[in-house]
C-alpha cells in the first residue's frame, strides 16, 4: 500500500483496514489478519498495527479476543450519495426570503436530502468564504442568491463554469451560462407598469438606491421605461430617484435610515409626483415614513406601488404590490439542482409569473 506524507502511518493503515472492513473484504463475524501478518503487508512497527486496531475497536467496528485475534463486528452504515445541498442566501425578510426558506428546506425533505444553510449577510467576501465552507464539506449541489454587487464572486464564476451543480435563485449573473430559477422580474414589472398606466398614472417616480445594483432592480426600471415608452410617455432620470444608500441589513429596520427618508421627502416635495414606486419592501418601508412625515394621505395625496409587500417587524404598511411566489420558486430551485445532479435538465432558465395584489393605495387620476 502507497503511504503518503500528510498522516500518521497507523492513521493511513486505519482507513485502509476500515476500508475493507466496510466493502466485506472482512465479513461480520470474521477476523482480521493477525498483527504479524499485518505486520509484515504494511512494513511497519507492532506498535502502529497496534494504533491502527485501536481505533478501528472505538469505532466498535472490531472486537479483540485475548489469545485468539481480532473479529469484524459491524460495518459502517454507508451514506447516501448526493444527497446534501448547501444553500446560501443574503438574508431574510418576511416580505421575501423567509417563505422561500421554507419552501427549499421543505422540498428538500421531500426529495430526500439534506440542506446546509449559510448567510451571507450582502457581504461578498463572507459569500465567497459560505461557498468555499460548503463545497469542502462537501455539499452535492448549491443554491445561492447573489449578494448585490455589480462584480461577481469569482469562485462562484469558477464552480459554474467547470459545471458544479449550482442553481442561481432571483438574481441573475449577466453573460454566465448558469441554471437561473427566478420570479420574471420583466414580464412582473411590465405588469405593475401597465397597471400604473390604467390607472393613469403618468408623473410616477420610483424610488431606488444610489449605488447598490442588480439584475432585478435594472429588469424592473428597464420594463417601467419600455411600458410607458409604449404609452407615448417617456421616463427621464428624473422619475428614477437613486436616493437611497442604506440597505435592510444595515439600519435600525424599524425606523428606517433618517438621512434616506430626508432624500426621499425631498424628491416629493421637488418632483411632486402623484405615484411612487418601491422597487422593495425595504425602499416601501422607508418612503412610507417619509409621506407620513410629510403629512401625506396614501392615495389621496400620492398613491404607492411596491414590489414584495412591507412585512418587517411591526411596521408594515399595506400598498398595493407585486407578490412573488416564493412557493414555486423554492420548489422549482430544488427540482432543477437535482435534475443537474442526475444530469436530466430539460430547461436551463425557470422564470416563474408573478402576480398583483391589490390594496386600495392607487387612485386613478
Amino acid at each position: 500500500m502507497p503511504y503518503n506524507n500528510h498522516e500518521p502511518l497507523y492513521m493511513q493503515i486505519y482507513l485502509e483496514l476500515k476500508r475493507r472492513i466496510n466493502q466485506g473484504i472482512y465479513p461480520i463475524g470474521t477476523m482480521i489478519p493477525i498483527e504479524k501478518n499485518l505486520i509484515v503487508e504494511f512494513n511497519v512497527s507492532r506498535i502502529t498495527i497496534q494504533k491502527a486496531i485501536k481505533l478501528l475497536v472505538d469505532d466498535n467496528l472490531v472486537e479483540r479476543k485475548s489469545g485468539v485475534g481480532t473479529f469484524v463486528l459491524h460495518i459502517e452504515k454507508e451514506v447516501a450519495a448526493n444527497k446534501t445541498i448547501g444553500l446560501i442566501i443574503p438574508g431574510l425578510l418576511p416580505s421575501f426570503g423567509e417563505n422561500l426558506l421554507s419552501s427549499i428546506e421543505a422540498e428538500c425533505t421531500k426529495q430526500g436530502y439534506y440542506l446546509l444553510l449559510k448567510i451571507s449577510h450582502e457581504s461578498q467576501t463572507l459569500e465567497k468564504a459560505c461557498t468555499q465552507e460548503l463545497l469542502d464539506f462537501p455539499v452535492d449541489g448549491l443554491l445561492i442568491e447573489p449578494v448585490q454587487k455589480k462584480f461577481y464572486n469569482p469562485l462562484l464564476i469558477k464552480k459554474i463554469l467547470s459545471g458544479f451543480p449550482i442553481v442561481v435563485l432571483d438574481k441573475e449573473l449577466a453573460g454566465i451560462d448558469s441554471l437561473f430559477v427566478s420570479t420574471d422580474h420583466y414580464d412582473g414589472a411590465l405588469k405593475s407598469a401597465n397597471y400604473l398606466l390604467q390607472h393613469r398614472q403618468h408623473n410616477i417616480g420610483i424610488i431606488t438606491y444610489r449605488s447598490i445594483t442588480n439584475s432585478s432592480l435594472e429588469k424592473r426600471i428597464n420594463a417601467f421605461r419600455e411600458a410607458y415608452a409604449n404609452d407615448s410617455i417617456s421616463l427621464t432620470d428624473s422619475n428614477i430617484a437613486r436616493v437611497v444608500d442604506s440597505y435592510y441589513l444595515n439600519p435600525d429596520i424599524s425606523t428606517g435610515s433618517n438621512s434616506d427618508v430626508a432624500n426621499i421627502k425631498r424628491y416629493i416635495l421637488k418632483k411632486k409626483p402623484t405615484c411612487l414606486v418601491v422597487l422593495d419592501s425595504y425602499l416601501g418601508m422607508l418612503t412610507k415614513k417619509a409621506i407620513d412625515d410629510l403629512g401625506l394621505k396614501i392615495p389621496q395625496d400620492i398613491s404607492l406601488f411596491g414590489f414584495d409587500s412591507n412585512k418587517i417587524e411591526n411596521y408594515a404598511p399595506e400598498y398595493t404590490f407585486l407578490s412573488q411566489s416564493e412557493q414555486e420558486l423554492g420548489k422549482e430551485s430544488v427540482s432543477l439542482l437535482i435534475e443537474s445532479l442526475n444530469q436530466t435538465v430539460k430547461q436551463k432558465r425557470i422564470l416563474i409569473p408573478a402576480n398583483i395584489q391589490e390594496c386600495h393605495s392607487v387612485s386613478f387620476l
